[in-house]
């Protein structure tokens, strides 16, 4: 879906932003794959973004974009055309799909064939790895990029709350997750529902955790909801008070000036014994991670106002969490579905 929603100064400051990274980096134009921040669309494609032209998105067929011309040739020797038609065959390329290291880049990795292909046409070219000076430039989100993720928060949470009005004795994990998804999608957004029920039916006492994904605008926001029949037993609701605390810590931590190592090490302190599942993980783009007892990637990057970062922190199977955006201040909470959804059929 093209998302016409962002409006012509949007694109240009992000145009500004990807030729400000070009000069951070001395490089003459982008590689970037199956990205969509310079193009608002197609999801698929590969984007070449020349320092002295428009990006062009080359994809599998025909398609379309609301910013920036497509061709249908998502292959190397359409890499190679574009960058011989710009006069950047012997020049430096930026290459976003390549990061093997920290902070890691979790979105998809140019295939090895086809970069094989592409370093075969284009020997000249000295291309190299701009992920962390884009993370850098694009973690903060823009106020039309703030209005995004609100609505994607309100879809989230009509989501989690079709879930958990779906849940029934006897219901499965395909129901539970078939209302979610389509309350998702008929809301405009791309909705991914995991339940973890076991594979057979609920029953009365049941813990089932959910996570809710909900992509819109190109943003994410994601939340975990323990559901549960009935009232809790008493191990349950320690379980829940665990992990609530846990959350709370990592909440007060995502401050400016905080790293994300500190942040992710106050959930850790709070949830350090066996079971326990603290997590940290920053969203829009995805790149910095802490679980369990590890030490996170890009641990000693600091936080920001206006970047976006899921938290979860878990005890056993009673596992909370939600999207939070980092401001001036305390950190804002825009998917909280474990005591958003009905109370009647949570956790909470």
């Amino acid at each position: 879906m093209g998302f016409e929603m962002y409006s012509q100064d949007e694109r240009s400051r992000r145009w500004a932003l990807g030729r400000a990274l070009m000069d951070a980096e001395g490089v003459e134009a982008l590689l970037l794959y199956e990205n969509t921040y310079f193009t608002c669309g197609p999801s698929g494609a590969i984007v070449i973004f020349p320092r002295d032209g428009r990006p062009v998105a080359l994809t599998d067929g025909p398609s379309s974009s609301p910013w920036v011309p497509t061709r249908p040739s998502r292959h190397a020797y359409g890499i190679a055309e574009v960058l011989r038609e710009h006069r950047l065959h012997r020049s430096a390329v930026g290459v976003l799909g390549l990061e093997p290291y920290p902070p890691i880049h979790r979105g998809p990795l140019l295939p090895h064939s086809l970069w094989s292909q592409v370093l075969g046409l284009l020997p000249h070219v000295a291309f190299t790895s701009v992920w962390p000076g884009y993370f850098r430039l694009v973690v903060r989100h823009s106020g039309e990029e703030l209005a995004i993720l609100s609505e994607g928060a309100r879809i989230a949470k009509a989501m989690a709350d079709a879930v958990a009005d779906a849940l029934r004795p006897g219901t499965h994990e395909s129901e539970l997750s078939a209302a979610g998804l389509s309350t998702g999608y008929a809301l405009g957004a791309t909705p991914t529902v995991r339940v973890s029920a076991g594979g057979g039916p609920i029953s009365p006492g049941d813990v089932v955790p959910v996570e809710i994904r909900c992509t819109y605008g190109f943003l994410e926001v994601r939340g975990r909801i323990p559901l549960m029949l009935g009232e809790p037993t008493d191990p349950v609701a320690d379980a829940l008070d665990r992990a609530m605390a846990g959350y709370a810590a990592g909440l007060r931590a995502i401050r400016p000036g905080n790293t994300v190592g500190q942040a992710a090490a106050a959930v850790a302190a709070q949830l350090g014994g066996p079971g326990d599942e603290p997590r940290l993980v920053g969203l829009n783009p995805l790149s910095l991670s802490a679980g369990g007892q590890e030490p996170p990637t890009g641990h000693d990057f600091v936080l920001a106002p206006g970047m976006t970062l899921a938290l979860q922190a878990g005890h056993r199977r009673v596992t909370v969490g939600g999207t939070v955006l980092t401001t001036e201040d305390d950190a804002i909470e825009l998917f909280t579905p474990f005591t958003g959804v009905s109370s009647g059929s949570t956790c909470s």
